[in-house]
């Protein structure tokens, strides 16, 4: 027992003795430069033609690659998806996702380069030299540029799929930095399993805690009314300005807790589904979520919080999705 008592005795003095002293403090490098290299190497790429390289000159000087498409491909919505540092220091790995156009159509033809010119093409990228000023997403050239339908023909929509790619940036020296080889396809993150959200009683619009929170979302999406009026006292938030809809249409409304048992102060979360009426000449709409705290005083409801993300039922297994 006098043993045991010793050993927590000691256990007490140590964990003051640690907690008292600072934290040390981890130095996370900077790798923005080399993001925006890879995002605007990637972008480059996947725009460039066999007959126009001209994006791709700030990465790989007048290397000429002749395995590229004969017409640019459509992309959109190029961004970083992830970043890692290897044991070199100098190479960080950045993986750019991107919206790419999905071709379809007949297969390659004989007469392709041979996989000799891809080898010796690719051995001299690593002679080009990035500077960071090409960080940003060059504009494609005119000829680069999707090729517009004929006169009179119907456009058919173009189908977009979402591809990821990796890309290795040399750090030579301070602000001197290349890319090494080709962008690398490689597979995106995976999906994990659908969640269940912890809002299990439905609350009416034409409760007091509807009509408030409908107040709420003409005023912080539609810029409608004063959002101020809202929110709780001390509690600052911004209008969207400018107003990126017309109208929000509330179809459901759930909270965490029973309005009837809550106490006044009480915090409740709410989760509120709408649809948002765009400025435009068909009305059209779109679907939101807005997730908020909400806590009832002097007889009214007011929002406390804009919450940065819904809430997770932890208790349930998560297999099904909660709308």
């Amino acid at each position: 027992m006098v043993l045991c008592l010793g050993l927590s005795g000691l256990a007490v003095v140590l964990a003051a003795s640690t907690a008292s002293q600072p934290a040390p403090t981890v130095e996370v490098p900077d790798t923005s430069t080399a993001e925006g290299v890879a995002t605007s190497y990637v972008s480059a790429w996947l725009r460039a033609t066999r007959d126009d390289q001209s994006l791709l000159e700030p990465y790989i000087g007048g290397t000429k690659i002749p395995q590229l498409p004969v017409e640019p491909l459509g992309v959109r919505d190029v961004a970083v998806a992830g970043v890692q540092r290897g044991q070199d220091p100098s190479i960080t790995s950045v993986t750019v996702a991107a919206h790419v156009e999905q071709r379809s159509g007949a297969p390659s033809t004989p007469g392709a380069p041979q996989a000799a010119d891809a080898t010796e093409s690719l051995s001299l990228l690593g002679q080009a030299t990035a500077s960071p000023t090409s960080s940003a997403s060059p504009s494609p050239s005119p000829s680069s540029a999707s090729p517009s339908p004929a006169a009179g023909a119907t456009a058919k929509p173009v189908p977009y799929t979402l591809r990821y790619y990796q890309v290795a940036v040399h750090e030579q020296a301070p602000g001197q930095l290349q890319v090494i080889g080709y962008p690398t396809p490689v597979p995106g993150p995976a999906h994990g399993d659908p969640v269940t959200l912890n809002y299990s009683h439905r609350v009416g619009p034409d409760t007091d805690l509807g009509k408030m929170l409908d107040g709420f979302l003409q005023a912080y999406g539609a810029s409608r009314s004063d959002v101020s009026r809202f929110l709780a006292p001390g509690y600052k938030l911004a209008a969207i300005d400018p107003a990126p809809y017309t109208r929000l249409f509330i179809q459901e409304i759930r909270t965490d807790q029973a309005l009837d048992s809550v106490q006044p102060g009480t915090p409740v979360r709410a989760l509120i589904q709408a649809e948002a009426e765009l400025p435009d000449e068909r009305n059209s709409r779109m679907g939101v979520t807005v997730p908020v705290t909400v806590t009832f005083r002097d007889g009214r409801w007011e929002v406390t919080s804009l919450d940065p993300a819904p809430l997770i039922d932890t208790s349930a297994p998560q297999s099904t999705p909660t709308h």
